[in-house]
């Protein structure tokens, strides 16, 4: 097993308090994780696996307690289930494939009702949702924006950084994750959005209502990353950890040079968490080092830095913990609860 080696500037972590992931227990084992979400009110740990169609559950302590939906197309059921929220008694899971919102008992995990989004001439994606309305995301070529219906609320700049293409019978749509274009997060409740965008050499923090006000907008003391050689070859390696088979490195390349554009900029975020009590966990590579900040998007504030051995990475925390992922010398993925002091 690993051993996990953390230095935290302003933080302090203590012992491990809940673990989940198991080689030998279906109910724990844990396939490429690429989010996890907390319910603020109970503490249970949703986690999002690629290529699932069901988002298992876990109490705080790691224990698995439930399943929420299941692989389809009906209701209920997710292609790709992406993103998570609360609301009241219930909770809504959003689906990029299905392009729809799906509601949850948030105590039973029951499944209610589903919202499928209409059809646009442009590729339009369920965002976040509230007690009475939704924002949903729309990607033309240059521009996302969010709109409530037909009501447009803001408008960013993007790069066209996201690739799709079939490959081992399985069709794979990777972004690439050193892109200066925003990086657009709904809040855990639905009423607020987090944009973090590039403003070199640093980053930018800005905090907006569902009516497109703005909350707060703020330069943060957080350096993007610069895009090496080092950056690159590790973006190689996780791509292929990604592929259904096994492919050598200069087909992954091909794959990567083919189907996925390259940043335009130098610098960009590798990747952006967000967690309990709306905190901001970014992840970025300087001098070598991988580096996670923890940022309250309440005000702005700074609240510590995590440097993690290479291949670990924050998936959820708030002020009291941090839920990092990690792999053993087998490739076993796991996710760890560290409590913060």
């Amino acid at each position: 097993m690993l051993t996990i080696a953390l230095v935290l500037a302003q933080l302090q972590l203590g012992a491990p308090s809940a673990r989940i992931g198991s080689v030998d227990d279906d109910q724990q084992a844990l396939h490429r994780v690429n989010r996890v979400v907390e319910d603020p009110a109970g503490g249970r740990v949703f986690v999002f696996q690629q290529g699932s169609g069901e988002v298992p559950v876990f109490d705080a302590i790691g224990a698995r307690v439930g399943t929420v939906g299941r692989r389809g197309g009906g209701p209920g059921e997710f292609a790709a289930p992406a993103n998570i929220g609360f609301a009241g008694a219930e909770l809504w899971v959003t689906d990029l494939s299905l392009r729809k919102f799906s509601y949850f008992d948030r105590q039973s995990l029951e499944h209610r009702r589903d919202l499928v989004l209409p059809t646009t001439d442009n590729r339009t994606t369920p965002f976040t949702i509230s007690r009475d309305r939704s924002v949903v995301t729309e990607r033309t070529t240059d521009r996302w924006l969010w709109r409530q219906g037909d009501r447009p609320l803001a408008s960013y700049a993007a790069e066209l950084d996201v690739g799709g293409f079939s490959y081992g019978g399985r069709n794979i749509t990777f972004r690439q994750p050193f892109s200066s274009s925003p990086r657009l997060l709904p809040t855990l409740d639905g009423q607020n959005i987090i944009v973090l965008t590039v403003d070199e050499p640093r980053l930018r923090v800005t905090r907006l209502t569902l009516d497109g006000d703005t909350i707060l907008d703020r330069q943060l003391p957080v350096e993007a990353t610069q895009v090496t050689g080092e950056i690159v070859d590790g973006w190689v390696e996780d791509f292929a950890r990604r592929l259904s088979v096994p492919a050598s490195r200069s087909t992954v390349e091909r794959l990567l040079h083919e189907n996925v554009v390259r940043p335009a900029t130098t610098h960009g975020v590798h990747s952006v968490v967000i967690g309990v009590d709306d905190v901001l966990w970014v992840g970025s590579t300087l001098g070598g080092s991988n580096i996670w900040r923890a940022i309250d998007t309440m005000n702005g504030t700074l609240l510590g830095t995590l440097r993690l051995p290479e291949g670990q990475s924050v998936k959820s925390g708030g002020h009291s913990h941090v839920w990092i992922l990690s792999r053993d010398e087998l490739d076993i993925e796991y996710l760890t609860r560290y409590l913060v002091r």
